[in-house]
């Protein structure tokens, strides 16, 4: 085999940057590989069909089989591959048969996996899919490359409380964001309070690995938290309902009103102070509020 490699045979091109040459010689052919690319590329030869022929590898060829080698082309580079030697001289022939394959390969650099848990930590995107809840109320369905990241946004000044149902989702895994208050509260069942004037990533939904095809079907119940209105305690205790007398100078009042009782307490001693202790454990669905400024606990 010449150094350098001869070139003057026939040509076969692999690609625009890659030829292969078959060089004829006395006992045979010689068989050279050339890469004008910036990259590698990997050249495979398959000569099992050849007849009386034997293979003689040059020293940077691989053999992978019988009469079948491999060999890296680094970029610019030309090179014998193998010297293809008749084996019988007294045979009346010989035949070349071959089969070539040549590849690029290109060094491609990983991406680190986007696990569920780092997605939570990117702001939150309002750019997939908006499901509004009410004018001040929307939940976002972002599309992944392997599955769907949900966003809450609550532009009010009140909390909203809010839950999915994904049960009828396929093929996909949840993964809740944690640091932002979100729960699973049952299996892909999820429940999340969205704080005023918030924008949040609820979860992750991730399909499934070896699967076909994944599908997304929720259900969502989001109602805004409105304080309930509570009347103040009458200012001035009136004396007007069923009166309990506790001795000479000290009476329990229960004033009926729309919305349940107020008790009243009157001291008429002006020598001593009474403390007084009440048990309502036996009332049926009643919510008992105490006057803080009279320091009643």
């Amino acid at each position: 085999m010449q150094n350098p490699p001869a070139k003057d045979g026939e040509k076969r091109p692999m690609s625009d940057h890659c030829d292969v040459w078959v060089n004829e010689v006395d006992d045979g052919y010689v068989i050279v590989a050339e890469n004008r690319d910036k990259i590698e590329y990997t050249s495979m030869f398959d000569f099992a069909e050849s007849e009386n022929l034997d293979m003689v590898l040059a020293d940077n060829v691989k053999k992978t089989a019988d009469m079948k080698c491999e060999c890296v082309l680094q970029p610019g580079e030309c090179v014998n591959i193998c010297h293809l030697q008749v084996a019988d001289l007294d045979a009346e022939s010989f035949e070349l048969k071959y089969k070539v394959k040549c590849t690029a390969t290109e060094t491609v650099k990983k991406k680190k996996p986007d696990y569920p848990h780092r997605r939570m930590k990117y702001a939150p995107k309002k750019e997939g899919e908006r499901r509004r809840m009410d004018d001040t109320c929307d939940i976002w369905i972002n599309e992944t490359d392997n599955g769907y990241v949900l966003v809450g946004e609550n532009r009010d000044s009140l909390p909203y409380d809010t839950k999915f149902d994904f049960t009828k989702s396929e093929n996909l895994k949840l993964y809740v964001n944690a640091a932002a208050g979100v729960t699973e509260y049952e299996k892909m069942k999820v429940a999340v309070e969205l704080k005023p004037k918030s924008i949040i990533n609820i979860c992750h939904l991730e399909g499934l690995e070896d699967v076909e095809f994944f599908d997304l079907q929720y259900k969502v119940d989001c109602k805004k938290r409105i304080p309930q209105k509570v009347d103040p305690l009458p200012r001035k205790p009136r004396l007007s309902g069923e009166k309990r007398v506790m001795d000479e100078t000290c009476d329990i009042w229960i004033n009926e009103e729309e919305d349940g009782y107020v008790l009243v307490i009157e001291n008429r001693d002006e020598d001593w102070p009474y403390k007084v202790e009440f048990d309502f454990g036996k009332s049926e669905n009643l919510n008992l509020r105490c006057h803080e400024k009279e320091n009643v606990e």
